[in-house]
């Protein structure tokens, strides 16, 4: 086997562990630099990090349980599939944006171009209920910003999101590099909204589609803000076209904030529920946004 095929096995084995803590793992991998790095630390450094017994067993060499190895296998067999990548935190093909979060996931599951992955992104996000004009501006917009060589991430929501993702998709045609990015909040192996598969499916043959949740996981509400925060993560900034005061985008425009990404608002009818978190974002100095160029 490998040093990259080892590499792969103990970052699936840590993923999968069971007692791990996910959070302290990524910031012990974002101020090493790597999962090779951490391997070389002690277990007094890992202690302090926060990383489980369980993790800091494996990173000293110890096996992984049964349970794990047989998730590992299960990783590698979907992997098989020339469209179906794992790209751990070490891997050439990590998102670089990505890599400088305080928080980076340590595995992706990929689905389509790498390529797409790695290029310009810029999100759009907003209401799952979105209005005729919030269809329509995030439909113009993604598509005008797909035109001029970017790539649009978005989170396979109803509403805005789809309407971004098919906007990009409409600009690209058969560019793949500069296209679109669904991002979810369960495992790759499964579709939500069920309602968009066919988009799924166009979206993982023209862009990439990605997630950081383990093969299977279902749509629980609590994964949705860790999807937000990847969304913003990827991007250089988010663009917000219509959301209500409490609506899930405001959480990704915070998390672009602390990640020091540019956040864009599209203002709406005073009279629009669905736009006072955009007019909020606004007053708390998030950037008018009135045209893509």
């Amino acid at each position: 086997m490998s040093s990259d095929d080892l590499q792969l096995r103990l970052a699936l084995s840590l993923f999968h562990c069971k007692g791990g803590h996910a959070p302290a793992l990524s910031r012990a991998l974002r101020h090493q630099g790597s999962l090779k790095a951490l391997m070389a630390t002690t277990r007094e450094a890992q202690e302090q990090y926060g990383l489980s017994l369980s993790q800091q067993a494996l990173l000293s060499g110890e096996p992984a349980s049964a349970e794990s190895l047989a998730l590992g296998d299960k990783d590698l067999e979907w992997a098989l599939d020339s469209e179906h990548h794992l790209v751990t935190y070490d891997s050439i093909f990590y998102p670089e944006r990505l890599r400088e979060t305080d928080c980076p996931p340590l595995l992706l599951y990929v689905r389509g171009s790498l390529a797409t992955l790695a290029s310009l992104q810029l999100a759009i996000v907003g209401s799952r209920n979105a209005s005729d004009y919030g269809k329509r501006n995030a439909y113009w917009m993604a598509r005008e910003l797909c035109k001029a060589g970017v790539t649009v991430c978005s989170g396979l929501a109803l509403g805005v999101d789809a309407n971004a993702h098919l906007g990009a998709l409409d600009a690209a045609g058969s560019d793949a590099s500069v296209s679109t990015v669904a991002v979810l909040g369960t495992g790759i192996d499964r579709v939500y909204p069920a309602a968009h598969r066919a988009l799924f499916q166009r979206i993982a043959d023209n862009g990439a589609v990605v997630s950081e949740f383990p093969l299977g996981m279902r749509a629980y509400a609590y994964n949705f803000p860790r999807r937000n925060r990847l969304i913003s993560g990827l991007s250089v900034g988010v663009l917000v076209i219509e959301a209500a005061i409490k609506s899930g985008s405001l959480i990704t425009a915070r998390y672009a904030v602390e990640q020091n990404r540019e956040v864009y608002a599209l203002p709406s009818l005073l009279s629009n529920p669905q736009g006072r978190g955009c007019h909020e974002l606004i007053k708390q100095g998030a950037m008018l946004v009135d045209d893509p160029n």
